[in-house]
């Protein structure tokens, strides 16, 4: 999925479903990154090249498309009676996915597979969470139903319950959930960044850009990620990244602030270590030890000991190697502030002259090709290759 830039008409909100992932329009002026449309006030991302094959029978592929992945997509939503809407269920049926590779991926909370839509070939994740974590299982559907419009953001293609009746709070806890997405062979920036031991400052800069267009697409709706790791940022199949796995991010009605403790260990933020309200900047915390940790292959803050890692972190003291440029420094040196308040937006990270030689259209720092001969795929080893090798 290589993206330029193309300024925006009527014709992509005319049909929203079509039109979701080819497009994202930014609602402010972001970074100056060559886009002649940036005076108009937005801008707006098409996607173009690297559609994947479909996928036919027994994992077999089939003729290759020349279409962008959305179209995919329209085929799979052809052979559903009922087409996907947000906060909707749709009756499971084993029956119409083959079942690939099982627990692709760790999760806490649910099970993760590989799956294939039999009728229309679409490949993809299965995000299975049980009816005990109902809650949380609708709440990652209703947002996962908007992020849809941006393609920085893993895809949801559908929803369904194993039971037939609608969920509520009273739902039994033995009804699973399901929530089908986009599949990202090339594991995630956490697989990619050990593979090259740090990525380095130049190559990272096009992964923060996007993580960062990411984030700011989420505040824009009130949405905090409230988990955002390199574990989490999906390598996809076009060498593009996605953030992924929002099955912690909360909607926040206004100015609100909550207290829940969630993230991981080595991007939590000083607020939540000290059990204090917080609100959208800890995201932007995470999103530069997100940064520091792709750069480098090391966390900025991190110890064994718990409270002298507590400790690290409230310092805010950084140290910078070689693999550091000096805007990068100044960049996180900007984000990774004690006091919440005193971080910048996700807009004025875009704008940051850390990003401001990207021109577009920009292609990512490793091809699929390179990315394929990078790391091990276990099981998947020869369908990653497969689906590379038919790249236009």
């Amino acid at each position: 999925m290589c993206f330029s830039f193309k300024k925006k008409t009527k014709a992509v909100n005319q049909d929203r479903r079509k039109s979701n992932f080819e497009y994202l329009e930014f609602l402010e002026v972001h970074a100056e990154i060559g886009i002649q449309s940036r005076k108009e006030g937005g801008y707006t991302f098409l996607e173009k090249s690297y559609a994947p094959r479909r996928l036919m029978g027994n994992v077999e592929l089939g003729p290759y498309m020349d279409r962008p992945y959305n179209v995919i997509e329209d085929e799979y939503y052809a052979h559903e009676l009922q087409i996907f809407r947000p906060g909707t269920w749709k009756r499971y049926e084993a029956s119409a996915f083959q079942t690939i590779r099982i627990n692709i991926a760790r999760a806490t909370c649910s099970k993760v597979h590989l799956m294939l839509h039999r009728k229309s070939g679409y490949l993809g994740i299965m995000k299975v969470i049980p009816g005990q974590k109902g809650s949380q299982a609708r709440g990652e559907l209703n947002i996962l139903s908007v992020t849809r419009e941006s393609p920085f953001l893993v895809r949801l293609i559908d929803g369904f319950l194993s039971s037939p009746s609608p969920p509520t709070e009273a739902t039994p806890e033995n009804t699973n959930y399901y929530l089908f997405m986009e599949y990202a062979p090339f594991r995630t920036l956490d697989h990619l960044t050990q593979a090259v031991k740090g990525v380095g400052s130049n190559n990272a800069k096009l992964y923060a850009l996007e993580i960062a267009c990411a984030l700011d697409f989420l505040h824009q709706r009130n949405i905090i990620h409230r988990d955002i790791t390199p574990e989490n940022v999906l390598v996809l199949l076009s060498g593009h990244v996605a953030l992924g796995d929002l099955g912690a991010a909360i909607h926040m009605d206004g100015p609100t602030i909550t207290n829940r403790v969630c993230g991981s260990y080595v991007t939590r933020p000083p607020e939540v270590w000290n059990n204090e309200n917080y609100s959208f900047p800890v995201d932007i915390w995470e999103f530069g030890a997100t940064l520091y940790y792709i750069i480098s292959n090391m966390w900025p803050f991190v110890h064994a000991v718990r409270e002298k890692h507590i400790q690290q972190i409230l310092s805010g003291k950084m140290l910078f190697n070689s693999s550091f440029s000096e805007v990068a420094i100044d960049l996180l040196t900007k984000i990774i502030q004690i006091q919440p308040s005193s971080r910048p937006t996700p807009q004025a990270i875009i704008k940051h002259k850390y990003f401001e030689d990207i021109k577009s259209p920009y292609t990512p720092p490793f091809t699929p090709h390179e990315l394929q001969e990078m790391y091990h795929f276990g099981d998947e080893e020869a369908l990653v290759r497969e689906l590379v090798a038919q790249l236009k």
